[in-house]
């Protein structure tokens, strides 16, 4: 409809708190001492009504919302009033339906607005055509999005994108969309709605923003190779549009997942279980759960078979390490550093007091390394990290 505007601000199209339906006409936000209206001229085929629903949230008795049929007022409402429906009278001919919001000189109460949703309008002689694509809107991605579009007086219709998504009826006005990839990653398209007829031919658009799913994650950081007693954490770069991180541990009695941050956990593994783990995380967001990261396959040993003596008759620092540290031996000792498998890396001795050892060859992860004397089996996990 060829809706026309006045006053310090225009009306707007608004899609929460309507009466019937997703949109509604909302007053323009006004100051004080101001005024602001919409309204249309039809030709009105004969004697007949106009009705719609109106609400308002004012200052009582001082702003008003005020309905006028040409230049007479029928209509106008103050203070607090819930959504109802009104109707007047009209006769043959040509009118001005107009709807005005207007302030006194000070004080705001309530929202300080006026809404008017569903419209009748009476039978009009007008065969003019219009088209309205409908108010701008948003979508998820991978989630349809049904337009709302309004047409008059046309023989055919399409509607089109700017982007790479498809419609499922594009002849229909409630024509649903839905996104494509590229879409997605504008996080914009347009939909423009054709109406053809009488050799002419009128368009329309409106935005619609297309909302992410979460990122979809990297690699997961942190050891493939534990003891069944350990404690370590686990991390992946934090993902783009995403409100939170759901982390997967299978089987789940391989050990208990606490968050640390919003990207990182911490694994405390279970000294019952023995075996491989598997660790995947996926980010979340109002749109739903994104695609789960590539899997870490954790292998989780029981690490035993040696004497263990108390951690402070020796010492080895850093640990981690990038594979340059120092052990502080208490007696003269073979020094041997294995992986889990047993596999022998590195044979030597140490002597009582500190020794340098650089053993920066060494892959990252983790290994065991035992020092052996007369009298005692020393053994610690070494890690290794660059």
């Amino acid at each position: 409809f060829p809706w026309q505007f006045a006053g310090s601000a225009n009306w707007t199209i608004v899609n929460s708190g309507a009466y019937e339906g997703s949109y509604a006409a909302k007053s323009g936000a006004i100051g004080n001492s101001s005024q602001t209206e919409m309204k249309l001229t039809r030709e009105v085929a004969g004697n007949d009504s106009i009705s719609f629903y109106r609400k308002v949230s004012s200052e009582n008795n001082y702003d008003w919302l005020r309905f006028y049929i040409d230049n007479t007022k029928v209509g106008e409402w103050s203070g607090e009033v819930a959504w109802g429906r009104v109707a007047f009278a009209v006769t043959a001919g040509e009118h001005t339906f107009r709807w005005q919001y207007i302030k006194d000189v000070y004080v705001a109460s309530g929202s300080d607005c006026a809404w008017v949703d569903y419209i009748e309008l009476p039978a009009t002689t007008d065969a003019t055509m219009s088209v309205y694509a409908g108010a701008d809107g948003e979508t998820c991605a991978q989630e349809e999005f049904t337009t709302n579009a309004v047409a008059l007086n046309f023989e055919t219709l399409l509607w089109t994108t700017s982007g790479d998504g498809a419609f499922d009826t594009p002849t229909a006005l409630g024509a649903k969309y839905m996104p494509g990839v590229q879409d997605a990653e504008d996080g914009m398209v347009t939909l423009t709605l054709t109406v053809n007829g009488n050799s002419q031919s009128l368009s329309d658009e409106m935005e619609l923003t297309v909302l992410p799913l979460p990122e979809t994650p990297g690699t997961i950081n942190g050891l493939a190779l534990v003891c069944n007693y350990w404690t370590e954490t686990y991390s992946i770069t934090p993902l783009a549009a995403t409100d939170a991180y759901q982390w997967i541990l299978l089987p789940e009695e391989a050990g208990t997942v606490m968050p640390i941050s919003a990207n990182e956990v911490e694994i405390s593994w279970s000294e019952d279980y023995n075996g491989e783990a598997i660790l995947t995380v996926q980010g979340y967001n109002d749109c739903g759960f994104g695609e789960l990261s590539a899997p870490l396959t954790i292998t989780v040993d029981e690490c035993t078979g040696v004497n263990e003596i108390k951690a402070n008759d020796q010492s080895v620092t850093p640990n981690p390490t990038n594979g340059f540290f120092t052990i502080d031996a208490t007696a003269d000792a073979q020094l041997t550093i294995t992986d889990l498998s047993g596999k022998t890396l590195l044979e030597g001795t140490v002597q009582q007091g500190a020794n340098a050892i650089d053993a920066q060859w060494l892959q990252e992860g983790f290994y065991l390394l035992t020092l052996r004397n007369q009298k005692q089996i020393y053994t610690t996990k070494l890690v290794i990290r660059k």
